[in-house]
């Protein structure tokens, strides 16, 4: 094959394959969508892998391929994340509606069930999130007797900040990193 007509294959495919990508940001069927991320980012590696010169040393295109499968990657991650913020948006918006309604609200021949395992029960008909505002907790104090956590007016401070995470409260809705918005600021 004459390096004319590769480059010829490789651009047709480089179009089919963003031809594909595009339609498929727009596909409902997660399996289907995959197949489509797979087979276009496939027909889009064509026109990178044909530029890369057959002459060139091992190493440089060694290195050329490990920069393709990096770039790769790093283009279905954000074909994913776009079509999950984008497009499957409400889909998503409506998974979570679902899961803050009771069990029994659900309408059982809705397109849209939820397994028990989608949701947290807590036995009582409450779910996922856990109201965890009404559960009164004490001053955590050091050997010293310096306060490292108390509670003002229902709200959690921590005079020192960067100690929150370490004696702070335990959640799953809130996970213990980072500043929380009710510290206080630093006493230093």
């Amino acid at each position: 094959m004459t390096p004319r007509q590769r480059s010829s294959i490789a651009w047709i495919g480089a179009l089919l394959g963003l031809a594909l990508l595009g339609y498929g940001l727009f596909v409902d069927d997660i399996p289907q969508w995959r197949v489509q991320l797979l087979v276009g980012l496939w027909l889009l590696s064509l026109l990178p892998r044909a530029a890369i010169s057959q002459r060139a040393p091992v190493a440089a295109r060694g290195m050329g391929r490990l920069a393709l499968v990096f770039g790769l990657g790093f283009t279905a991650v954000a074909l994913q994340l776009a079509r999950e913020q984008i497009s499957q948006a409400s889909t998503i918006h409506e998974r979570a509606a679902a899961l803050l309604q009771p069990a029994a609200a659900q309408q059982p021949d809705s397109a849209l069930t939820l397994r028990p395992a989608d949701r947290t029960a807590l036995g009582d008909g409450r779910v996922w999130p856990v109201a965890t505002a009404a559960i009164t907790r004490g001053t955590i104090l050091d050997r010293n007797g310096v306060v490292l956590a108390m509670t003002q007016s229902g709200r959690r401070v921590y005079p020192n900040p960067d100690l929150g995470q370490i004696v702070g409260f335990q959640s799953r809705l809130y996970p213990a990193s980072g500043r929380w918005r009710g510290c206080a600021p630093d006493a230093r």
